[in-house]
């Protein structure tokens, strides 16, 4: 500990029990992520996640999901849908499909490793070109 930190503490000691409740309060305040900013972990995300889905079921129901602690909800979520509806695994409701699985599902291929074949892609989709050089 610095000289300045024993300093801040010292005073921090000296303020009388209203004052060093206040000043809890405005470093606990500081101390929020503020909602606008974007998460930066994993943790974040879900934490965020979770907030919504509780907001939900606090509105719509059902109402014994919200004792589930983050803990909990870290193992049973799963998503939540298009229409702002949170699930838990045991819905039993498959993910939505992404525009990913749309796209590789419209690749019609035996070829695994897909990047092996790009040139012959290009050539084939937009003809040989003289200023390419393979």
């Amino acid at each position: 500990m610095n000289a300045l930190e024993q300093e801040i503490i010292d005073k921090f000691h000296q303020l009388d029990a209203d004052a060093q409740q206040r000043v809890r309060a405005r470093i606990a305040a500081a101390s929020k992520p503020d909602p606008g900013d974007p998460p930066r972990t994993e943790a974040d995300v879900r934490r965020r996640l979770y907030a919504r889905a509780r907001a939900y079921w606090t509105q719509h129901g059902p109402s014994d999901r919200l004792a589930l602690t983050d803990a909990e909800l870290d193992e049973q979520f799963a998503f939540i849908d298009a229409n702002g509806v949170p699930h838990l695994h045991a819905d039993n409701i498959p993910a939505p499909a992404t525009a990913l699985d749309d796209l590789i599902g419209s690749l019609n291929t035996d070829v695994t490793d897909l990047s092996t074949s790009v040139r012959s892609t290009l050539r084939q989709h937009f003809g040989p070109s003289d200023e390419r050089t393979d």
